[in-house]
């Protein structure tokens, strides 16, 4: 019984050995089915289908929405507004990143896009309301990139275990083409990698910071009436005056050379009358 198991044994050694060097061809390192090792098949595998490589179940998952909103009303003075909403939003926790302004016949628009950390959200919103009073529109749209952010994720997290197995690869080489052949892998590897990072750091930022887009305007009850047009009237002819001040002064060397040729023309005219 024992020399049985000794030479089914020894069998199988022989085996294993006839099938490395049959494997010693000119096939690189780390390529060959034969010599892939059992965890590269479980990773190609995962990059196909991401769920084979999480373990969470689909109702245990986070939901991952981007919410963004817009908000509408009339202030009485849109200067004391805005600084109301630059301290409400450092107040929450959130940044400006896009204003605009708008002056047209009788009314003065103001345009300002903000972010606010998803869970103050609400809150911001609400105090926003509370100071404008009558809202004349608001509304929220929330957009569900669960489903796109596990699969970054996941396919993220396969490709650096796939960037470590090939660097443990390349230790391994022994010749420079199987050295080329894994760098060239290992640097396509590092491509995606890179890709994959920037989208999910863009889908983070996107989750946690909600979009606000605030429009608020005065109308000519709020001093863009004919009183106010008179006195930019007197504004404008004041600046018009100044500026006529400064073009003349500008003139003083033309002005001095016409005074030299006139003192010039008087002199010798009162000399040919003597």
């Amino acid at each position: 019984m024992n020399n049985t198991i000794k030479l089914t044994g020894l069998a199988l050694v022989l085996l294993f050995t006839q099938c490395g060097n049959n494997n010693s061809g000119g096939e690189p390192m780390g390529f060959s089915s034969e010599m892939a090792p059992a965890a590269d098949r479980k990773m190609a595998a995962a990059e196909e289908d991401p769920q084979m490589h999480t373990g969470d179940a689909p109702n245990t998952i986070e939901r991952k929405l981007i919410r963004e909103g817009n908000m509408r009303f009339k202030t009485e003075n849109v200067s004391k507004t805005r600084t109301f909403l630059d301290s409400a939003v450092t107040a929450h926790g959130g940044y400006v990143f896009n204003e605009n302004m708008y002056k047209n016949e009788g009314m003065i628009e103001q345009s300002v896009a903000v972010r606010i950390p998803d869970d103050k959200f609400e809150v911001f919103m609400a105090a926003i309301s509370s100071y404008a009073g009558k809202v004349d529109s608001k509304n929220v749209n929330a957009i569900d990139v669960t489903e796109e952010y596990v699969d970054v994720e996941t396919r993220l997290k396969t490709k650096k275990e796939l960037e470590t197995r090939y660097i443990d690869l390349l230790k391994q080489a022994k010749t420079v083409t199987d050295m080329v052949a894994i760098e060239a892998q290992l640097g396509q590897v590092r491509t995606d990698i890179e890709s994959m990072q920037g989208r999910m750091n863009y889908l983070q930022n996107r989750v946690k910071f909600a979009t606000l887009w605030i429009n608020f305007y005065q109308t000519d009850s709020e001093g863009f009436g004919f009183f106010y047009k008179v006195g930019s009237g007197f504004g404008v002819g004041w600046a018009k005056f100044l500026g006529f001040m400064v073009w003349t002064v500008e003139l003083w060397p033309f002005v001095l050379i016409i005074l030299i040729i006139v003192i010039i023309v008087r002199i010798r005219r009162g000399r040919r009358n003597i």
